[in-house]
Parts: structure tokens; sequence; C-alpha cells
């Protein structure tokens, strides 16, 4: 970026250089002309005052594969247990932002991926304590068999 900035400056600086007839030609007096120049040399002392940029860091190795246990009866388990990918939920009955994902997600998630074969859906009850019917919630949810 900070090349590409010093090259735009210096093609700028000259084409007014030039100046003679393309400044006539262009409307802009001498002094107009000098004070443009004087701008432009301002920027490319700023830019060549910039520090550089740090190197790209390498993108971090991507994690290992972890195994999770999914206890049928203990978990509440939708797609074929055969499928290559189980997505573990943990979820609270007060949560907003629980309740927004199963307004707006689920469905699709559900047909496209749990009800093709291509996902396994686990959820798992994680009632937070600033959530204080949530553990009541899940208690019940699990009673009903949900």
């Amino acid at each position: 970026m900070k090349s590409r900035c010093l090259k735009i400056v210096a093609v700028a600086a000259l084409c007014l250089a030039a100046g003679g007839p393309a400044l006539a030609q262009s409307g802009l007096t001498k002094e107009q002309g000098e004070a443009i120049l004087n701008e432009l040399r301002q920027i490319r002392l700023l830019l060549e005052r910039q520090p550089r940029p740090a190197a790209v860091q390498p993108a971090p190795a991507a994690a290992p594969r972890v195994r999770v246990s999914v206890t049928p009866g203990r978990d509440w388990c939708r797609g074929r247990e055969d499928a290559p990918l189980t997505l573990v939920e943990f979820s609270d009955y007060q949560c907003p932002f629980c309740k927004r994902f199963y307004a707006t997600t689920f469905g699709e998630l559900k047909r496209d991926y749990i009800d093709t074969g291509r996902l396994r859906y686990v959820s798992r009850d994680l009632p937070l304590a600033n959530h204080p019917q949530a553990r009541l919630a899940a208690k019940a949810a699990r009673c009903a068999g949900g």
C-alpha cells in the first residue's frame, strides 16, 4: 500500500513538474502547481515516515479432531447414528439466543443436514445461573421426553 501511494505521488509530481503547456491547458497557474507539488512532497515525507507493516503471520494449525461420546438416553439426539458429522449443542431454555436459533435456523439445519443423513444433532442442557427457571425447565423437558 505504501509503495503504491509513493508511486502515485511520484507520478503526480512528474506531471506537475513537466508542467508548462499542461498547466496552461488545465487552467492552473504556476503558483497553484507549485502549491500542489509542495503538498505532494509533504505527503511523500509522511508516507516514508510510516512504520512498515508487520510480517503476515501464518494461519494457526487446525485444531486436532476430538471424539465426543454421545449417550443415548442422556442426550437428546436427532439424525443417523452413523452420520459423518455430529453437532453437540448446549442450550438453556431461558436463553433468548437459543430461542432465536430454534426460530430462525434449526428448521433449515434439520432439513438440509439432519434429514439428509449428513449430520447427527445432539442437544445437551446447560442451564445458566442467571436464568432462574432454566434448570427446572430442563428437568421438565427431560421428564417429558423432549
